[in-house]
């Protein structure tokens, strides 16, 4: 990013149970009402407590201040949890890549 977490229309968030940090999300604004999730990260002592998914609906709530009227994220077809977590929130699959490896 050329202006690293000042890059406009860029937002980094810092997912927290209380005062302990937990994770981070990247949160950007591809158009005045697309919106894009670049990275969500869970700390690894803290997945599986349901911290994804509190922030998974933060940042949707952010985004519908920002006037964002649809969020689109990457998530890699061998990670299972993310892919369930998403599908559970109303995400559908709107691209698939396939690959295969000679």
């Amino acid at each position: 990013m050329p202006q690293k977490e000042e890059t406009p229309n860029n937002n980094f968030f810092t997912i927290r149970n209380d005062n302990q940090e937990v994770g981070m999300i990247w949160f950007g604004k591809r158009s005045k009402e697309k919106g894009y999730i670049y990275d969500i990260n869970i700390w690894e002592d803290y997945q599986g407590y349901g911290y994804g998914k509190k922030a998974m609906i933060e940042v949707e709530n952010v985004a519908k201040n920002f006037g964002i009227k649809s969020i689109e994220l990457h998530v890699f077809g061998h990670n299972k949890v993310a892919r369930n977590l998403y599908k559970n929130l109303g995400y559908i699959e709107a691209s698939i890549i396939m690959n295969k490896t000679l």
